[in-house]
């Protein structure tokens, strides 16, 4: 896998090198955010119930060009401050670009690479949560170079990471304060849009953790159709810890169905299944999600909404943890 990382690294890095001397400068900047303010009640058959108002997140966003064919994107979290995406692109042809830095590597599109602006339900499908957690990180982004781009109909994304997204490992030739890491990960994914099917988008994902950090296989599948006003998703992934001696799979999946009935408004479904540890009975969850979305600027700006969503979650352990949510979010 390391023979595999450096020859990937050295190739993209020389194309880069070669198209840059033809480069001229472009310098442009935008700063973009979001803010998302939210309130929810939560209730549990413990005859118990929390009543809540708080910032889910407050981002700022720089997004900037240096030539057309290199530009870079920054994001922090500033409710907690953190640096969660700094990376560069660059773009070697129409249907391949690279990408280095911190961000979301190849994965599942429950997780991080739907964008937060996006998601349906006020919170991402409880598999999709998960699977950042389990493998790179909680926020899913690492350390990483990627390739990224199309060969027609087919997109392809596929990354050489660190593994772990709070290793930011710097070489030096320095002796001591070293990360020690002889290992890599690597991830890869695969979708297809035929334009003859307006809105399909199937596909799939295969990941190997670095063994060093976090030791794992996980994969996923998944079909998008939303020919609109209809929107309607599936998927499955999995996860398999390989750090101890008996391998552990979490895995789940979820069905989501949407309706427009105008420009401004949306009904929405999702039906979701998680198992935490396929070697353990009784813990499974089971969660069904209803809402709906305004859009406040629908010809202009369609990711400023309102949304509300009721969760019904049950547990194979008879415990029931229901959650009403309304979420104003801002995007500018």
């Amino acid at each position: 896998m390391r023979k595999f990382a450096k020859v990937f690294l050295l190739f993209l890095f020389g194309q880069v090198i070669l198209l840059n001397a033809q480069d001229v400068p472009d310098v442009n900047l935008r700063i973009g955010g979001t803010l998302q303010a939210m309130a929810s009640y939560a209730e549990t058959n413990q005859d118990t119930n929390q009543l809540g108002f708080g910032v889910k997140r407050a981002r700022m966003r720089a997004y900037t060009s240096f030539t057309k064919r290199m530009k870079g994107f920054l994001q922090v979290e500033l409710t907690n401050p953190k640096l969660l995406d700094f990376y560069m692109d660059y773009l070697l042809s129409k249907s391949v670009k690279v990408r280095i830095g911190r961000y979301k590597v190849a994965g599942v599109l429950a997780g991080p690479l739907t964008p937060h602006v996006k998601i349906d339900l006020v919170e991402r499908a409880r598999i999709g949560q998960e699977w950042g957690k389990r493998t790179v990180g909680g926020d899913g982004r690492d350390y990483a170079i990627s390739a990224l781009g199309n060969v027609g109909e087919l997109n392809y994304f596929l990354s050489v990471h660190n593994g772990n997204g709070a290793k930011n490992i710097k070489a030096t030739h320095k002796t001591g304060g070293k990360v020690l890491n002889n290992g890599v990960a690597v991830s890869g994914m695969l979708t297809y849009k035929p334009k003859s099917v307006k809105g399909l988008n199937v596909g799939g994902y295969y990941g190997i953790g670095n063994s060093i950090f976090n030791n794992y296989n996980s994969y996923s599948a998944h079909i998008y159709w939303e020919p609109k006003p209809v929107r309607i998703k599936a998927e499955y992934m999995a996860v398999i810890d390989k750090n101890s001696g008996t391998d552990i799979t979490t895995n789940g999946y979820y069905v989501m169905g949407a309706y427009a009935i105008n420009k401004n408004f949306e009904l929405l479904a999702r039906y979701e299944n998680f198992d935490p540890n396929n070697n353990t009975n009784k813990d499974e969850e089971k969660l069904i999600t209803v809402g709906a979305s305004y859009f406040m600027f629908a010809d202009k700006h369609t990711a400023s909404k309102i949304t509300a969503a009721y969760v019904m979650h049950n547990e194979d352990a008879n415990i029931a943890n229901n959650v009403f949510y309304v979420m104003f979010q801002y995007v500018f």
